[in-house]
């Protein structure tokens, strides 16, 4: 997530013992911040998407197929 000269980098962990379970909401703290610029998500399929015109102080529910796809990236050496 990027908002004014931040980035916001996070990850959701499902699990991490026998019968139990975390919770898969990821929660941003965004300080100062009034807005967002982008969000995007790498999802478990391999596809990046990218959400814009997010509001702060909500809960968003993003689904995959819902945004914007991203190309991928070149890799560095």
């Amino acid at each position: 997530m990027k908002a004014g000269a931040r980035l916001f980098v996070d990850e959701v962990r499902s699990g991490s013992s026998y019968d139990s379970n975390n919770d898969m909401r990821v929660h941003f703290g965004l300080g100062s911040a009034s807005k967002l610029d982008s969000m995007q998500v790498r999802w478990p399929s391999g596809l990046t998407e990218k959400f814009d015109g997010l509001a702060v102080d909500k809960i968003h529910t993003l689904k995959e197929g819902s945004g914007i796809p991203v190309p991928d990236a070149p890799l560095k050496n």
